[in-house]
């Protein structure tokens, strides 16, 4: 029993690998063992013999592999490495799906695969494989824009395994992310102008660019990632966009316009922010303690102080001391202190279907 081990050698089954993107098989091996019954009942048969030889004979024994050929389940697997994969991009901030398309000449360098049985080539993705293609995938997006590898490794990952049967295709898009910009001061120019024609309410700006008091022309002055304001996930299908020049308001789902409503937003003096948006925070009734105003179904949409928590966002007409309603006759007039004021039929309907997520794209 103690001699078994230094005779054994394990077969090799026939296996996999890949060349040039295909499948091709990796021949068996034969192996051996020490056939401990024979050799003991050799010896026991004419143990005289074995002592005037002076030497133990052994009797080793073939040990074939257990998977002769693998040609059948690479034909198989090979039909499901020819196809070039598509997946879809979104932009929040334009609201625009793109396609993306992934190759099979790049996705099949990601694989390994090994026979699980007789009848099964068992794949796996090495996610590590997957970084160049994602820097291929940069590059061909438009200036400023970039993709999180945390996000695209895994979604990447799942369009692959599904096309090999692994598991369910993602059912949102990859998100296109935006790079900071910078702007140059033209004459005439003010830090709440250049806020409201990029889409950033004041404060935030005055945030981004500390110790910046009186603009110059020529000065150069960064402008955030619109991203800043989306920080939670977001709703594809979904989008509102509030018109300030016509006190609008438009709902769409999957691209089709389901609601226009006239509505009211802020006054000069505390005016409602351009800018994209999305609904961040959802409570059936919100108390504003700077005018003690309660504000029913509201929606939380932006911070206009960045390091404050008092959020802007959509509301029914609210009460003051517990019954006078306001600006019950106002809509379609700038009436509310930043606010978007929706009539009360109407805030239902925008409280039930607006999703934490869900784009505002305020335009002026």
């Amino acid at each position: 029993g103690e001699l078994a081990p230094r005779f054994d050698v394990t077969p090799v089954n026939a296996g996999v690998t890949f060349a040039g993107g295909r499948l091709v098989e990796t021949p068996p091996l034969p192996g051996q063992a020490l056939d401990l019954a024979a050799t003991q009942a050799q010896i026991e048969a004419d143990p005289a013999a074995v002592l005037a030889a002076g030497r133990l004979p052994l009797i080793i024994r073939p040990v074939p592999p257990a998977i002769t050929s693998t040609a059948s389940l690479i034909a198989r697997a090979n039909e499901r490495l020819t196809v070039d994969l598509s997946f879809r991009l979104f932009d929040p901030i334009s609201g625009r799906h793109s396609e993306g398309g992934l190759p099979a000449a790049d996705w099949t360098g990601w694989l390994a695969a090994v026979p699980a049985g007789a009848n099964e080539i068992e794949f796996s993705v090495n996610q590590a494989a997957v970084q160049p293609y994602l820097q291929k995938l940069g590059a061909a997006l438009e200036k400023g824009q970039w993709i999180k590898a945390d996000e695209a490794v895994p979604y990447l990952t799942a369009i692959v395994e599904a096309q090999l049967g692994l598991g369910s295709p993602p059912k949102s898009s990859l998100r296109i992310y935006h790079a900071d910009r910078e702007r140059v001061v033209q004459s005439g120019d003010t830090l709440a102008g250049i806020a409201r024609e990029t889409g950033f309410p004041y404060p935030w700006l005055q945030q981004a660019n500390p110790g910046i008091d009186t603009l110059i022309p020529g000065q150069v002055i960064k402008i955030p990632s619109p991203d800043l304001l989306l920080p939670l996930p977001v709703i594809e299908h979904k989008r509102i966009v509030i018109s300030l020049g016509q006190q609008k308001l438009r709902g769409f789902e999957n691209g089709a316009q389901i609601w226009e409503w006239t509505i009211s937003t802020g006054i000069d003096s505390s005016p409602t922010s351009p800018g994209i948006f999305q609904i961040q925070t959802r409570e059936p009734e919100a108390y504003a303690s700077n005018w003690d105003l309660w504000m029913p179904l509201f929606m939380g949409i932006y911070r206009p102080v960045p390091t404050s928590d008092f959020m802007n966002g959509f509301h029914g007409f609210p009460t003051r001391n517990g019954s006078q309603l306001l600006w019950t006759n106002s809509l379609g007039s700038k009436v509310t202190y930043g606010c978007i004021l929706v009539g009360n039929n109407d805030i239902q309907a925008l409280y039930e279907w607006g999703e934490e997520g869900t784009v505002v794209e305020i335009i002026p």
